[in-house]
């Protein structure tokens, strides 16, 4: 938890719990539990270890330290913390039966793995310590000692900053804020203008945003702009990663997708071109020839010159420029070289060309199956696969039952419910002799056809049919649907799932199968 989140935190803990009763201190082993009472239980939770952090519970785990027994019924004054740092102070109040007042301090140290947390006595001695971190190896920290706060590592802050001009070097910044500071500030904000609105979102907008990657921030950013409550933050911070990422990975993948489609569009336009520049081998072709033809007559000069090009109908003139320096007999055989380069090269080109297409209809499929999708479940599952990438699961782990399943008289057909699925259908379940169907040129599920018998020509329609009614045409009269093995399907190295290319294939045109043919069909 960074040093704005957490100054965000803290006022709104303060608003919610100054004033309640403490019950009791919970004691874990990276953390401590307030159990407190004010109209009701409430508790707070302060985490310390690998991720520390500051946040509201559900309940009150751990042991009692009798250390801290001497702070039951207290009152919990206020919650503050030195501005925009990790450093957060609980004051409470405790009337002795002789009607004095002591105040005890609870200091939670959230700084990295140092963090710590201790509390202190109305004299300043320390009495418990939650453990033996410390984040400032300047200082005496330990119990019984007197407690001095660790020291700031940064002296500019959001509200003095003069100067400067790097956010990293503002107290509470980390990467992350430092990055989406810099994209308002890309947005036409002056820096003091961004550390005024930063400040305005910590200490008024009660919201905390989502950025692209799950991540939370204490402001709204151009791409951070999903926002949720503290107890929806309080649940992430205490491992809901569901809640993290609700209603963001379909930005996220859509994003990803239309740079992916946006990158290989561009390609494209590169590969065409060359395609064009390459197709004109012949031209370079026949200049080799005229010059070859004419090298006792150009006789070593240079300069722009008439030549003879014989063709089976006569005799053409052609003007040919042999720049100066350049020898005329090695200028003949560059030509014939790059021309045979160049001829080469058309196969290659087009090969290529073939691949991209297939990769943005594959682009083309995700955003389909995206837009379309169920739920943020099979979303979230594209992006654990992406992450994953080539590392896929053995085939052992791989289920029937996440696949639609279809009897047909051959065998049985298994279709993809989404990329994740029909990646899993393709490359983790397949089996090299299997049948492979897909729509060509548009979304669609992939489709396996595993046979017991040779299939003859009606299973292949019908294995067709069932691929184009889960296709983005299924409500078309017609569509065209490649089949081949599956040992001639492929997935690129580093593709995201779902991508495939694909050369050796037959295709057949069929009417998409109805509901009730599927219903028919299905089976487990």
């Amino acid at each position: 938890m960074d040093g704005l989140t957490l100054t965000k935190a803290v006022r709104l803990l303060n608003a919610e719990f100054a004033g309640s009763k403490l019950n009791r201190i919970g004691v874990t082993d990276d953390s401590l539990y307030l159990s407190l009472y004010s109209e009701g239980a409430k508790y707070i939770r302060i985490r310390c270890g690998d991720s520390p952090a500051l946040f509201p519970a559900d309940k009150c785990d751990g042991s009692q330290s009798d250390r801290l027994d001497a702070l039951s019924g207290a009152t919990l004054k206020s919650i503050d913390c030195r501005r925009y740092d990790r450093l957060v102070r609980f004051t409470f109040l405790k009337r002795r039966p002789s009607g004095k007042i002591i105040q005890y301090r609870l200091m939670a140290e959230l700084i990295g793995r140092m963090s710590n947390a201790a509390v202190i006595d109305g004299e300043g001695t320390v009495l418990f310590l939650l453990n033996r971190s410390n984040a400032d190896a300047d200082r005496a920290f330990g119990i019984g000692e007197k407690y001095a706060a660790p020291k700031a590592n940064k002296r500019l802050s959001l509200e003095n900053h003069e100067n400067c001009g790097n956010f990293a070097e503002l107290a509470g910044f980390y990467p992350l804020t430092v990055k989406h500071a810099e994209k308002l500030r890309a947005s036409g904000f002056s820096f003091a203008e961004t550390c005024m609105y930063i400040n305005s979102c910590i200490l008024d907008d009660d919201r905390f945003y989502i950025t692209e990657n799950g991540k939370v921030i204490p402001f709204k950013s151009p791409e951070a702009e999903e926002s949720i409550n503290l107890a929806q933050y309080a649940r992430i911070l205490s491992g809901d990663a569901e809640i993290k990422k609700s209603g963001a990975a379909k930005k996220r993948l859509l994003k990803f997708y239309e740079k992916q489609r946006k990158k290989y569009t561009s390609l494209m336009a590169e590969l065409e071109k060359e395609l064009k520049e390459a197709s004109l081998w012949r031209d370079t072709y026949e200049k080799g020839i005229l010059l070859r033809d004419n090298l006792a007559e150009i006789d070593g000069r240079t300069g722009e010159m008439e030549l003879s090009f014989y063709t089976e109908t006569g005799v053409e003139k052609r003007i040919f420029v042999i720049p100066e320096g350049e020898n005329p007999s090695a200028l003949t055989g560059k030509l014939f070289r790059k021309a045979a380069k160049m001829e080469r090269s058309v196969f290659r080109i087009e090969e290529r060309i073939k691949e991209i297409e297939q990769f943005l209809e594959g682009i083309e499929e995700q955003i389909y199956f995206i837009e379309n999708s169920a739920g943020e479940e099979e979303l979230l599952a594209l992006e654990d696969e992406m992450r994953r990438g080539d590392r896929t699961k053995s085939k052992q782990e791989i289920k029937q039952k996440q696949f639609m399943c279809f009897q047909l008289p051959c065998g049985k057909a298994y279709a993809g419910r989404n990329s994740v699925t029909n990646h899993r259908l393709v490359f983790q379940f397949a089996k090299p002799d299997d049948y492979w169907f897909h729509a060509q040129k548009i979304p669609s599920a992939h489709l396996i056809l595993r046979c017991e018998t040779q299939p003859d020509e009606d299973d292949i329609l019908q294995a067709a049919a069932i691929t184009a009614a889960f296709s983005k045409h299924k409500g078309e009269a017609k569509v065209t649907v490649d089949y081949t093995r599956k040992k001639h399907v492929k997935k690129p190295k580093g593709t995201p799932p779902g991508f495939v290319i694909y050369h050796k294939f037959g295709s057949v045109t069929v009417q998409p199968a109805q509901e009730e043919e599927l219903d028919r069909l299905k089976t487990d």
